[in-house]
């Protein structure tokens, strides 16, 4: 099984000379010395970028405390999970357990080296007065390329601030107030590569809410849409075990087949009915994976309802 690691950070771009200020008013006692790193990064994604366009990113990584196979997930703005494999003997394949994590994302298309970013680290450990470190400052010094672009390497600094485990997400807060009172600047995109690739990545327009005046059309493929994404959103969390992922899933599932059943003057129905079968299908696999979900915490909760004397050996 891979590690899962929720990361909670923000990127700055640091104007010439900036110099990380005095952080006392941010509740900071002590900045540690710097760790130098040297990082290597190769990131995959389809050709057409699916990966990027969904703000996802998948690389392939040397160096540093934690290298190996890393897919990046976004959860809310700032927050990403990041999924962890060990490094392996493969360069050139992606692990199958995280192809498979992403396939709702590529559609099974082929993931293959798209760019590479070397990064020169320098990472300190801010502390509060109880000397426990609060928030992790790297310092780095990136050099980019897009593969088989023929372009000359970019290079740019970019500062990361990111909240140290079980710290309090207010020291983060007030980092971030002392920094922009520096000169520091939010980053231009969410991350290293979509920097990088830019307006490579193709993000459709987000299709305009309906209204009072929307066509039924307009309607019900808003409707269709939203479906899509929770099943896309949810795959994934049902792949990484995620607490009611199966249940949102199956929700998601039954939603949009109800939809393309519900509106055949709006949906071309022989167009959908193979759609309709495949989520039939899906429902039925959720139905039995939900079902003993539902079962497992009514007995966790009578289990727990015993008195000890009655529960003996490992019951649970």
């Amino acid at each position: 099984m891979p590690d899962v690691v929720r990361e909670t950070e923000l990127k700055y771009e640091a104007p010439r000379g900036f110099t990380l200020p005095d952080l006392a008013g941010a509740g900071i006692a002590h900045v540690g010395e710097p760790a130098e790193h040297v990082l290597d990064a190769t990131y995959f994604d389809t050709e057409d970028l699916r990966l990027a366009a969904a703000g996802i990113t998948l690389r392939r990584r040397t160096g540093g405390t934690d290298a190996g196979w890393h897919a990046k997930l976004p959860v809310s703005p700032g927050v990403r999970e990041e999924v962890r494999m060990p490094l392996g003997r493969g360069k050139a394949r992606p692990p199958a357990t995280l192809v498979a994590l992403l396939r709702a994302h590529t559609g099974g298309a082929e993931l293959t080296p798209v760019a590479r970013i070397g990064t020169r680290r320098a990472e300190r450990e801010l502390c509060d007065p109880e000397g426990r470190p609060v928030v992790l400052i790297s310092d780095d010094e990136v050099t980019a390329e897009v593969i088989g672009s023929g372009e000359a390497p970019d290079g740019w600094r970019e500062l990361e601030a990111e909240l140290a485990p079980d710290a309090d997400p207010d020291a983060l807060h007030r980092v971030d107030a002392a920094l922009h009172e520096a000169g520091a600047r939010p980053a231009g995109g969410p991350s290293k590569l979509a920097r990088l690739l830019g307006d490579r990545v193709r993000r459709p327009d987000p299709p305009p809410a309906p209204h009072r005046g929307s066509s039924a059309g307009d309607v019900v493929l808003a409707y269709v849409r939203a479906q899509a994404d929770a099943i896309r959103a949810h795959d994934t969390g049902v792949r990484l075990d995620r607490p009611d992922a199966v249940h949102q899933l199956r929700v998601a599932c039954r939603r949009l087949r109800t939809a393309l059943g519900v509106y055949k003057r709006v949906l071309d129905r022989d167009a959908t009915r193979a759609l309709s079968a495949e989520l039939r299908w899906l429902g039925r696999v959720l139905a039995a994976a939900r079902d003993a979900e539902v079962q497992h915490a009514r007995l966790a909760r009578e289990l727990a309802a015993l008195p000890e004397e009655l529960v003996l050996g490992p019951v649970a």
